[in-house]
């Protein structure tokens, strides 16, 4: 009788702190399996909370740092809102208004990004945050030292760190050998269809004249996808964010986000080109349950008016060469902001509305 008094009470100290513990990083044993998936050019930064602040947990090969945060959840939620609103009111504002700066900043010193200075220029960031209505923080526009950090590093996000274990763990076919003529569903737009980049042979491209029972049908198929119809982002319900295809019998045309996650997808990319699907990280999350290992998607809507043809171009580029996710849309990113301050083109394309709309979630590399 007195072992198992004695055990009940253990078991009332020991539940409540497990159960406490429970986040991205729930134990020493968990950080140790993430930093053993990762190389020496790489960081998982974290952002989380524990017994109500805030801390960002920097996990390297050789390192493993929390660095504690003195501002509110409700203030960084703020800060990202009037960073976001100043991001999306430029999406096809001609002119459009000045970046705001001092949002980004303000932004930037809540999460203490001076910090990951002591991380090794050119090395891979890989950024978690379970927070919520903080999933999508656009950290690879926020500044260190006056420069955004994608400037630096090569920027990736992934939703959870089951889900960074899970995308590096599937085996995918290497990019670089999939070079040929893509596939197309239907009639593609003049935009995508003269991309002399897009030449995939494993590579099917689905615009809105794709009827949505084809595409669910095909989706499976491919390894690399390009999924280029219109989208909407459903506020009050984002897994009711669906993209727009053609109506059939069978279905509305709509391919909405709860639906992603039966699909079955191959090892493989799957690049969303359309609106804001990223956001929240609800479509591109989902994908990756479907069993795809990475998305590259946008968290606002590429502008119609700017550059987002040749970014996505670049993009496709560096995967057609063998280059990883991560490095692909940030050495994009990278290279047209040269043009902008180089003055030769782009210079009126300074905002990052305009240059930073991708994100590499998922599988990095």
């Amino acid at each position: 009788m007195r072992f198992w008094l004695a055990f009940l009470l253990l078991l009332t100290v020991w539940y409540p702190l497990q159960s406490h513990a429970q986040g991205p990083v729930r134990s020493a044993s968990e950080a140790f399996s993430v930093k053993k998936l990762l190389k020496q050019n790489e960081a998982v930064v974290v952002l989380r909370e524990r017994a109500g602040k805030l801390e960002l947990l920097i996990l390297g090969t050789a390192h493993e740092r929390v660095v504690p945060l003195s501002v509110a959840v409700s203030d960084m939620r703020k800060s990202l809102e009037k960073l976001d609103g100043n991001i999306r009111s430029a999406v096809d504002a001609v002119p459009p208004p000045p970046f705001d700066i001092e949002a980004a900043n303000q932004l930037a010193a809540s999460l203490s990004l001076q910090t990951l200075r002591e991380i090794p220029l050119h090395s891979t960031l890989i950024f978690v945050s379970q927070l919520d209505g903080l999933r999508d923080i656009p950290f690879h526009v926020l500044p260190i030292n006056n420069d955004p950090i994608s400037q630096s590093y090569d920027i990736a996000v992934v939703p959870s760190l089951d889900s960074l274990r899970a995308s590096l763990q599937r085996r995918q076919s290497p990019l670089a050998a999939q070079i040929g003529t893509p596939t197309y569903s239907d009639k593609l737009g003049a935009a995508i269809a003269n991309n002399e980049y897009l030449r995939f042979p494993y590579m099917t491209v689905f615009s809105e004249a794709a009827k949505e029972a084809f595409v669910k049908e095909n989706l499976p198929k491919a390894s690399l996808i390009l999924l280029a119809p219109h989208g909407w982002y459903d506020e009050a319900d984002p897994s009711r964010s669906f993209l727009a295809f053609v109506e059939s019998e069978r279905d509305d045309g709509r391919l909405h986000a709860y639906e992603a996650r039966t699909l079955r997808l191959k090892p493989g990319l799957v690049f969303v080109g359309s609106c804001d699907l990223g956001r929240r990280l609800m479509l591109p999350d989902l994908l990756l349950k479907a069993g795809t290992s990475t998305v590259i998607a946008s968290y606002w809507s590429p502008t119609l008016r700017g550059p987002s043809s040749w970014i996505t171009a670049k993009v496709m580029e560096h995967l057609s060469k063998g280059k990883g996710a991560a490095f692909a849309v940030t050495e994009a990113q990278r290279e047209m902001m040269a043009l902008i301050r180089g003055g030769k083109k782009f210079a009126d394309y300074s905002h990052p509305a305009y240059w930073a709309p991708f994100v590499a979630i998922g599988n990095w590399r």
